[in-house]
């Protein structure tokens, strides 16, 4: 249980650490460069895929000087970039006042959310639906049938997630993914990344047709309950609005916010 504001603020810097080492593994499947300057830390994507042409860090004082966002336009032409301000961002409030002030769009805000073994609620059985730990090939496609849906890949990133998913799959320690079948047919899914002992779950997604119906909960509680059986740290989760009153439910509690900036060169 989290007692203390030291507590919770070293929870929260383990769980965007992990959040960054996450990003770096996914890297491999896209050609993506890691890169890092004396005052921040990024990713830049061969293949226009967003979420990887990313900064994570910022540690000078003052906000961001012009210079350096000039040149991360450089560096990121032509493609969109995301600037993610969470708590590995010293100063946040001038280094948001320089985002916006530079062009970048404030897209989205994402709660980071905690749950402990003690307030973890799970719900009755759905019938005709069960949650199986992926370990086997032949599960590689049910497992991104509804990912690739939920996250709107384009064709190139499927396959290159497809290959990554089935390399990770003939490791030792591979990031455990779970698929939710209902009558036979892969529907819901997710997984867990841990990093230093710490594991954060991503990737939760159902497809349109099989929403509202508890399926992307029951996935989730199988992934809770497997990290709790494996790892002694609280489970963690970036929530969307649309996930946050599920994570509630099962438990989860919020930490800390996670701003999303977008900036969009002109070309």
């Amino acid at each position: 249980m989290l007692t203390g504001e030291k507590a919770k603020s070293q929870l929260a810097l383990s769980i965007e650490r992990t959040h960054f080492a996450n990003a770096r593994c996914y890297a491999e499947i896209n050609a993506t460069s890691l890169w890092q300057t004396e005052s921040m830390t990024g990713s830049r994507a061969i293949r226009p895929v967003e979420w990887l042409n990313s900064v994570f860090t910022y540690n000078r004082p003052g906000g961001v000087p012009v210079n350096e966002l000039e040149e991360l336009v450089e560096r990121f032409r032509p493609d969109s970039f995301t600037w993610y301000l969470g708590v590995m961002v010293e100063e946040p409030d001038m280094v948001r006042r320089s985002l916006l002030d530079f062009g970048f769009v404030h897209a989205d805000t994402h709660v980071c959310m905690t749950l402990t073994p003690e307030n973890f609620k799970t719900k009755a059985d759905i019938a005709d639906f069960e949650v199986i730990c992926m370990s086997e090939e032949y599960q590689v496609r049910d497992w991104l049938t509804p990912t690739e849906v939920a996250f709107e890949f384009p064709p190139d990133a499927y396959d290159c997630l497809d290959t990554f998913v089935r390399s990770d799959l003939e490791t030792t320690h591979h990031e455990p993914r779970f698929v939710g079948y209902y009558r036979g047919q892969p529907v819901s899914s997710c997984s867990y990344f841990v990093h230093e002992g710490q594991p954060v779950i991503y990737w939760v997604g159902t497809l349109p047709e099989f929403r509202l119906r508890g399926f992307a909960r029951k996935v989730v509680e199988a992934a809770v309950a497997h990290c709790f059986s494996n790892h002694n740290a609280p489970v963690a989760l970036y929530a969307t609005e649309m996930g946050a009153p599920v994570y509630k439910a099962i438990g989860f509690e919020p930490l800390y916010n996670q701003y999303k900036f977008v900036y969009t060169p002109v070309v």
